[in-house]
């Protein structure tokens, strides 16, 4: 069994590249990666968390995005909403 990940480190990381528009592409794009993650679209949930890593800082954040990388599958459905997406996006988690 996989560990679960804090997000408050990737709130964080997401909050200092955005200081003013609260980051919500990025806090977005996670929610859609867990939402993929979920209907088993794992290749495509696999890009776009790449995607969005390198985005954020991948090589300073290495171990850390590996951990949660490896863990998205296991854990989607409770890493969406601890990263505080728009409300549309968090819904999608229950169709």
């Amino acid at each position: 069994m996989k560990q679960k990940e804090s997000l408050d480190k990737l709130n964080k990381i997401i909050d200092q590249k955005t200081r003013n528009d609260g980051g919500m592409l990025y806090r977005n794009t996670f929610s859609l990666v867990c939402y993929l993650s979920l209907k088993e679209e794992y290749s495509a949930s696999d890009k776009l968390l790449t995607s969005l890593f390198d985005e954020l800082g991948y090589g300073n954040n290495k171990g850390y995005f590996e951990r949660i990388k490896n863990s998205i599958a296991e854990f989607a459905s409770e890493y969406t909403f601890q990263i505080n997406a728009n409300a549309e996006i968090d819904r999608l988690q229950n169709k």
